[in-house]
């Protein structure tokens, strides 16, 4: 399997409580767990990272031919070394868990096969047939009657437990083939270089400690399944006298799966299990995770585009003689995220954004610690990464760092102490959006006080589908930024509050010459989204709806309401010697506002007559031919409007505004 140097370093993956000490210990097992003095330990994945990472044991091949290279000629100095190895392990509080070979695959060269005892051997018994099950059944006799006092392993068996590892390298020529070089990371927790591979290593790390806090429920416990409706989903209840803890999975490849489980709705991704350690809070899933480690990442790597929203959480222990102690300290954060809010010891200190949301921007605020832990939680979240352009991929995104605490001593001194390095720790999601707000039925929202004006705060309502079959789109004015639910449907990103910048001209616009972003600008000064569509499809035509709002910022909701979208009037601006259609899509022309043929001048809404008009009154001529229709052709001609006075250097246009 892994190989590091020439102790290659395998890590199982069990669960255990506390740090355990190898000492003379008896060391059991049954069909669930590993039994150590008497009470059973379920064990999980180099040394210090190992057990940081929740693990229990280090496994490490014992390669025979390095050990005895000609026989009865034995090696075990400097790298070979393997009691100051196990002995490495011992001072860390783990177990060791030996695979003495001959044989151990493990990519090295040949495997080193002398006498084979099992090494993935599950793999290929049936090719040997019956005879494959009887090798197989002798080397467990054979290694029973031994008598070791420790249980002995078996790998790729349908009943033996399988372990988990951790990279390493081949080096010299001991890797294995064919075309096999150096490396063996297998894109593990812990990579070939011993460095965290992230996000894996802080995901397993979480499920490793909550495994831990199960052991006596998952060891002892009754277990039972649980039918769910459905081939593809899966429940499975531990439970003893000290209560239940319950697995959810679902083995579908493709298709998250929705269903009720003792009462609730729970939603389980694709190709995931998810735990409940109390049989109904989900406390973790293995398609999603929490993440820690000793810098700051990219916001795209650490979320998985699960989420628009991640925590970045660090602690720091102030003592009174830290340099960087003042009653005047600001807390420093560089961000190329489009938004963050920054929480120290659970209150919010502020929340800035980017303007274009494609700026770095520094934040900074005053900042009250305490001479003890003050926990810092910085909240990054983003509308939509940049999707086109040159590396795009490449450009960063979330928290990029330094995260700086700032102490003012005077007017002369300024101390800065960096966070960046520190140990972060990063949630995927808000607890609301984990839980499903938005779709659960079996919550209780409280009604007996409307809180506005308040950060990250969930609203609910119930509303009548508006009548009609016209568009439907609910206006969300007063309300600051966030998102969006109709019946359990997700609206989208909502952002009312932003309002569109730049100088915008009140004279038509001319289009002529080259295009550039300020050009024709409209809207200044208004919000750059008023009003959001609704699908016909999401709501019910007869009783309730239910719109549920996730308010980032801080909004009113009172005046939130539900709208039909309408074509209110038609437009038409067009040169002579062509036809046109008016259309009022499907609803008729009630009737004609304005028209003029000659030289009007102005905007839909703001037509007027210029200085020379045809001969047969334009209004008339499209009244005749367009009220009471959806659509009418109109031949734009001066035989159709008459001739006019507007000279040859004048190109003749017709402008009309219908009322639909």
């Amino acid at each position: 399997m892994s190989s590091s140097g020439i102790l290659a370093l395998f890590i199982l993956c069990f669960c255990t409580s506390g740090r355990l000490w190898a000492t003379a210990t008896q060391v059991t097992y049954d069909n669930r767990a590993i039994i150590i003095d008497g009470k059973h330990r379920m064990w999980p994945d180099l040394m210090k990272k190992s057990r940081e990472g929740g693990l229990d044991a280090i496994e490490t091949y014992v390669f025979w031919n390095a050990h005895e290279p000609a026989r009865r000629q034995y090696d075990f100095s400097g790298n070979l070394d393997l009691v100051r190895f196990l002995k490495a392990i011992q001072d860390e509080g783990l177990y060791a868990v030996l695979r003495m070979g001959p044989y151990v695959c493990a990519e090295w060269n040949y495997g080193y096969e002398i006498t084979m005892i099992e090494n993935e051997y599950g793999n290929v018994m049936s090719s040997y047939g019956e005879e494959g099950k009887a090798y197989m059944n002798w080397c467990a006799n054979m290694a029973q009657s031994l008598d070791i006092g420790v249980p002995w392993l078996m790998c790729q068996q349908d009943d033996a437990p399988e372990p988990m590892y951790h990279g390493g390298t081949n080096f010299g020529r001991s890797a294995g083939g064919p075309y096999i070089t150096t490396s063996y990371d297998y894109d593990a927790p812990l990579d070939e270089y011993g460095n965290l591979k992230q996000p894996k290593w802080g995901h397993l790390k979480q499920l490793h400690d909550l495994l831990h806090s199960m052991e006596d429920i998952l060891t002892t416990g009754n277990v039972s399944s649980v039918d769910l409706g459905d081939d593809s989903v899966q429940g499975t209840i531990y439970s003893n006298e000290g209560g239940s803890s319950c697995f959810l999975a679902n083995v579908d490849q493709g298709s998250d799966k929705t269903f009720n489980f003792q009462g609730i709705n729970y939603t389980v991704p694709a190709w995931s299990v998810s735990i409940l350690p109390d049989c109904h809070n989900v406390s973790y899933n293995t398609a999603k995770g929490d993440v820690t480690t000793n810098q700051i990442l990219d916001q795209k790597e650490a979320a998985n585009d699960l989420s628009d929203y991640l925590f970045y959480m660090t602690s720091v222990n102030l003592k009174k003689d830290d340099p960087v102690w003042s009653y005047n300290m600001t807390l420093r954060v560089k961000s190329s995220g489009q938004i963050l809010h920054a929480f120290v010891n659970g209150e919010l200190i502020g929340s800035q954004w980017s303007k274009n949301g494609g700026e770095s921007f520094v934040f900074e605020q005053n900042v009250k610690l305490n001479h003890k832990k003050n926990t810092i939680s910085l909240l990054s979240a983003t509308v939509g990464f940049t999707n086109y352009g040159a590396n795009f991929d490449l450009v960063p995104s979330g928290i990029t760092g330094p995260v700086e605490l700032i102490g003012y001593h005077g007017d002369d001194e300024t101390v800065v102490k960096d966070l960046s390095s520190q140990k972060w720790s990063y949630k995927i999601g808000l607890e609301g959006l984990n839980q499903e707000l938005y779709s659960s039925q079996s919550l209780k929202w409280q009604e007996d006080s409307f809180p506005v004006n308040r950060n990250l705060t969930w609203y609910k309502t119930v509303f009548k589908a508006p009548l009609g079959t016209d568009p439907v789109v609910v206006d969300l004015l007063g309300m600051g930024k966030g998102l969006a639910w109709v019946n359990g449907n997700n609206i989208g990103r909502y952002w009312p509050s932003f309002i569109a910048e730049g100088d915008c001209n009140l004279e038509p616009c001319d289009y002529r010459g080259s295009y550039d972003s300020s050009k024709c600008l409209s809207n200044c000064g208004h919000p750059t989204q008023r009003w959001y569509h609704v699908p016909r499809s999401f709501l019910n035509d007869t009783g309730d709806n239910t719109l549920v709002l996730l308010e980032e910022f801080g909004g009113n909701p009172s005046s939130v309401n539900f709208q039909t979208i309408a074509v209110g009037s038609a437009c038409i601006s067009a040169e002579e010697n062509r036809k046109i259609e008016l259309s009022c899509q499907g609803r008729p022309i009630s009737a004609v506002k304005f028209a003029s043929f000659g030289n009007p001048q102005g905007a839909c809404g703001s037509f007027v007559k210029g200085f020379c008009e045809g001969s047969k009154g334009a209004l008339s001529v499209v009244e005749k031919a367009c009220v009471g229709q959806e659509s009418c052709t109109i031949d734009v001609s001066e035989a159709t409007f008459g001739s006019t006075t507007c000279g040859d250097d004048v190109i003749k246009t017709l402008s009309v505004e219908a009322i639909c």
